[in-house]
């Protein structure tokens, strides 16, 4: 069993099938802290500054696609 720190939240994971442990006080603060951070991102982003330039389409996308990670996806990985 191999134990880390990942943003605050203590995480066991399993050394064998690489299995993610949280006891119920983690679960807890990771729901806690994934609500908090889908309540603080906008819904639309506001229009590009003046004298900016639009990225590549495929930039663009890919940029859109980082900004939707859950937290979930941020601590383990996609």
């Amino acid at each position: 069993m191999h134990q880390y720190e990942r943003n605050g939240i203590v995480v066991d994971q399993c050394s064998g099938c690489r299995a993610v442990l949280l006891d119920r006080g983690e679960l807890e603060h990771l729901i806690d802290t994934e609500k908090w951070v889908s309540n603080i991102r906008p819904g639309t982003p506001a229009g590009p500054m003046p004298g900016y330039t639009a990225a590549e389409p495929d930039t663009a996308q890919t940029m859109r696609i980082k900004e939707r990670r859950t937290l979930l996806q941020i601590l383990f990985g996609d």
